[in-house]
């Protein structure tokens, strides 16, 4: 027979696991991420830093600009991405100088990224997909 008091532990278990084991919707996020694109390759890595969500570039390669950084990233994707209905908006792009350009990124999957590139009223989209550590490219 089980006591009430095994019960009790047993309930407060369950509740503190439910509770830590909930990301937030940013830590879906966060990771690193391979572009498809039969145009260029390119590996980003999404992280928080200083509050502000960034999308740094590690590699990116379209056959006549190499980018291949070691250590922590100098170049970034965007910066200062903010969620809005599920839908990570208005991050600063670091490839231009331009306030025209934009970013937002919409998560499909826990590990697929649909990525839109906004510059004016022009707009083109690509899908990335999540990098595991122990399956990386």
């Amino acid at each position: 027979m089980v006591s009430l008091r095994t019960c009790g532990w047993v309930s407060v278990v369950a509740v503190l696991l439910a509770l830590t084991s909930c990301d937030s919707p940013d830590s879906n996020l966060f990771g690193k991420w391979r572009v498809e694109s039969k145009y260029y390759k390119a590996t980003y890595h999404i992280v928080e830093d200083e509050g502000k969500i960034e999308g740094r570039v590690l590699y990116y390669n379209d056959g006549t600009t190499l980018i291949q950084e070691e250590g922590k990233p100098s170049k970034f994707l965007f910066r200062d991405l903010k969620e809005q209905d599920g839908v990570y908006v208005d991050g600063i792009s670091g490839a231009t100088n331009t306030t025209n350009k934009h970013w937002s990124l919409s998560l499909k999957h826990k590990d697929t990224i649909e990525a839109r590139e906004h510059f004016g009223d022009q707009s083109s989209s690509e899908i990335w997909v999540r990098i595991h550590e122990n399956n990386e490219d």
